[in-house]
């Protein structure tokens, strides 16, 4: 199952003028973009000024004109500036004023405005204008043009309502939210009576009443409600409830809105909601959280797409090229149609996005040689590889040490391509200088490609080769030892390349050099055995982490049972001897690998052991590894409540003593690594999907550092 489609930005704006802080807004509708900014002088005067762009034939975009400019007074902090556009129409409201452009030809002129709200929040679709009211009276006007006059003028104004708790009022991404759907005719609204909730209004606006739509029967989580967005027949919620975005469907014959779906990225699992959510027919956009206690997918905004059910997957993330490690993306953003623009104030830029008109990607490739043949595989000249048997498994041997060696996979010219393979050297050349074993990306031709090299000197580097010229991008201490296996990961997304080891990012990179090309194994004077090759199209995403450094991390979202407590050397203990227990993390995912450092301390009965379950759907159906009192490993199947085993291995499990194991379900793939060697392996497709967690049975268990990602 392949994950979310990584996507980095078609072009990018710099701020027309380096004194202003910018952007504080966006809005995009086909060749047109507003973004506006602030400016502080001495006397506390601040100067907000919009900018108007278009799109040029070759994708970049030139400004137009200073739309508006403005100055005010602020002792407090600075007003919140909101922005749309939409055909021929653009407006600009802030909290005591508003603006209202109409264009003619290629002609943008002020018309007046009847706009007299505080400007909190601002809509515009469907030729209708929303702008609710500040100051938590949770409120709202709708503007619409007369049809004879072409003057804009106030169709509709929905009730306030008592005003919300204080910790509301005072976010003002949650100070009456509110957006309006592409019919014109059907807002949604943020208000609080008596908790957070969406307020969903339709009707013909100024010919017939408007009709208040509630969900019901009320949903049980509560707590939602703001940010809101909506769209045809569907509406989406956020807050502390949602953990990202509650969605719901328009029932036709009753006109109510009922909960139907979850929109959730792996960073959203406790109370945190999105800054903003963006709909535009089948897509919904989530941007960062507000709060980012969890920084898995820092630097990114999630693009959800709706199918013909009404169920919304993770679709894309986007990203900046020239994002930093830990910088916060997307202050502002908006989503229209298939276009996006994300405001970056750290950056000064504001980043567009023309979203490709699907985001199905090549599915993920696995080979562990296990058929006894490299049919799939290229071997160039100078290289020894075949398929060897050894004790555990088939693997694809390189043996010649005279130069460089290497193999390409078939079918892989991709541009986006993450290969992961375990590596084990088993022999070195005896001539001096340095030799090396790795993975190879966007291979074109012997001159130009992407590769990592680990080398007999305990390095790793990072390298580029274009047209024949060797380049350096990064580099890592890693310790180096014959006949040890390497569990090891070259990413090139985009502009980004990253390196893994062991699960352990080591190295990354920024280049555009190279495009496309294959992706493969390379060495250099260097005998290795290669086995469990993936490639996809994504980068590892990490689902979930856990250090319990801190008594947050042992208080998570689980699904538990047993008896679990923190230990005062940092590790999570489960201490119920008497049956089964379990401490279930995450959220659904297809491909996963989920890893820890584990221990048991005691045992009760004939039969018990510990381990980790992976596409957890309930307590009858998961798979499952077990490291069992009889010294054996296991892993097992749990289908409608029945056990299944599929494999097994004999292993000396001791009491106390410390075991890292990692558990990968990628496709119908399952394999098992105990102390960094494979010990388990079977194919099997009982479950797609589903979360993962510790789960034991009659032992007390210590748990550390587990972590899941998605490869």
């Amino acid at each position: 199952m392949s994950g979310p489609l990584v996507l980095e930005e078609s072009a990018r704006i710099p701020s027309p003028d380096p004194s202003y802080d910018w952007p504080t807004a966006v809005a995009i509708d086909g060749e047109w973009l507003l973004a506006s900014g602030s400016r502080y002088d001495d006397t506390l005067y601040v100067s907000n000024v919009t900018w108007l762009y278009q799109r040029q034939p070759d994708g970049s975009w030139s400004p137009v004109r200073q739309l508006h400019q403005f100055t005010f007074y602020d002792d407090i902090n600075e007003p919140s500036v909101r922005l749309a556009i939409e055909d021929d129409v653009a407006v600009i409201v802030k909290e005591s004023a508003s603006w209202i452009f109409m264009r003619q030809g290629g002609t943008w002129s002020e018309v007046a405005s009847p706009i007299q709200t505080n400007g909190m929040d601002l809509a515009l679709n469907g030729g209708t204008i929303v702008v609710t009211n500040g100051y938590c009276d949770w409120s709202s006007n709708v503007y619409r043009r007369h049809p004879t006059s072409g003057e804009w003028q106030l169709v509709r104004s929905t009730p306030a309502v008592p005003p919300g708790p204080d910790d509301l009022c005072e976010n003002e991404d949650q100070r009456g939210d509110v957006d309006v759907a592409p019919n014109g005719n059907t807002t949604i609204e943020s208000i609080y009576a008596p908790q957070l909730y969406p307020r969903i209004s339709e009707g013909e606006f100024g010919q017939i009443p408007y009709q208040l739509i509630v969900q019901s029967p009320e949903h049980p989580d509560g707590g939602y409600g703001a940010p809101v967005a909506i769209d045809s027949g569907y509406a989406l919620a956020g807050g502390p409830a949602a953990r990202g975005a509650l969605a719901f469907r328009r029932d036709p014959t009753t006109a109510i809105y009922t909960s139907t779906d979850r929109l959730q990225r792996p960073d959203f699992l406790d109370v945190y909601s999105p800054r903003d959510i963006e709909m535009s027919e089948t897509l919904a956009m989530l941007t960062q959280p507000i709060d980012r206690l969890h920084g898995q997918y820092t630097g990114s905004i999630s693009l959800f797409e709706r199918d013909g059910q009404g169920t919304y997957r993770h679709a894309a993330k986007l990203l900046a090229s020239d994002r930093g490690p830990d910088q916060y993306f997307g202050n502002w953003a908006d989503l229209r149609g298939r276009q996006v623009a994300v405001g970056v104030l750290a950056n000064r830029s504001v980043y567009v996005y023309e979203l490709p008109p699907s985001f199905e990607q090549p599915a993920t490739l696995q080979d562990s040689f296990e058929d006894g043949n490299a049919s799939d595989w290229n071997p160039l000249a100078g290289s020894s590889f075949t398929v060897a048997t050894t004790a555990a498994s088939r693997v694809y041997r390189q043996t010649s040490t005279v130069s460089n060696a290497a193999a390409l996979w078939s079918n892989t010219d991709r541009t986006n391509q993450s290969i992961e393979a375990d590596i084990k050297p088993t022999a070195f050349a005896s001539t001096p200088g340095d030799k090396w074993f790795g993975l190879v990306t966007r291979y074109t031709d012997a001159a130009n490609y992407y590769y990592i090299t680990i080398r007999n000197n305990n390095t790793l580097l990072l390298r580029r080769m274009v047209n024949g010229t060797f380049t350096t991008l990064a580099s890592a201490e890693l310790a180096v030892t014959l006949n040890r296996s390497y569990r090891v990961r070259l990413e090139t997304i985009g502009t980004r390349l990253r390196v893994f080891v062991d699960n352990r990012l080591l190295a990354e990179a920024s280049d555009d050099a190279l495009d496309h090309g294959r992706a493969g194994v390379m060495m250099y004077k260097t005998q290795a055995d290669v086995d469990n090759v993936v490639l996809s199209s994504n980068p590892q995403t990490t689902l979930a982490t856990h250090q319990f450094a801190s008594q947050r991390d042992s208080s998570w979202e689980w699904d538990q049972t047993g008896t679990w407590n923190r230990l005062a050397d940092f590790t999570y203990t489960q201490s119920d001897m008497t049956s089964g227990a379990r401490a279930i993390t995450g959220i659904a995912t297809g491909d996963q690998i989920i890893h820890s450092r584990m221990r048991r301390t005691a045992t009760a009965g004939a039969n018990n052991w510990f381990g980790l379950a992976a596409r957890y759907r309930d307590e009858g159906n998961y798979y499952y590894v077990t490291l069992r009192n009889d010294n054996t490993v296991s892993l097992k199947k749990l289908v409608g409540g029945s056990i299944v085993e599929l494999d097994s291995a004999p292993l000396s499990i001791g009491t106390n003593n410390w075991y890292r194991v990692r558990f990968e379900a990628i496709g119908a793939q399952l394999r098992v690594y105990i102390n960094e060697v494979l010990r388990l392996e079977a194919v099997d497709s009982s479950h797609a999907s589903g979360r993962y967690g510790p789960i034991m049975y009659k032992t007390t268990t210590q748990y550390d550092d587990v972590v899941a990602v998605e490869p």
